[in-house]
């Protein structure tokens, strides 16, 4: 297997519509089964090294408004904390 058959997988993982996180997930278990064969001698050379994974955009956790902060604040009973 050449590095441009992977390649070739790998676009049309997208041209399949394969989010870029499951892409990014395939392509590293496959990065992971060739390291293991060049580690245990069964190739010599890994055609993944130069394999570019797609980009995969951060998320951000989802966060309480200020009045939101305000409203948990006014439902704490403070004569039960005393």
């Amino acid at each position: 297997m050449k590095l441009e058959d992977l390649e070739n997988f790998s676009a049309s993982l997208h041209d399949r519509g394969v989010s870029a996180r499951s892409q990014a997930r395939i392509l590293s278990g496959i990065r992971s089964f060739y390291r293991y064969l060049v580690l245990d001698d069964y190739i010599k050379d890994d055609p993944t090294e130069l394999l570019v994974s797609p980009q995969i955009g951060k998320h951000l956790p989802e966060y309480l408004s200020v009045e939101e902060v305000d409203m948990l604040e006014a439902a704490i009973d403070l004569e039960k904390w005393e």
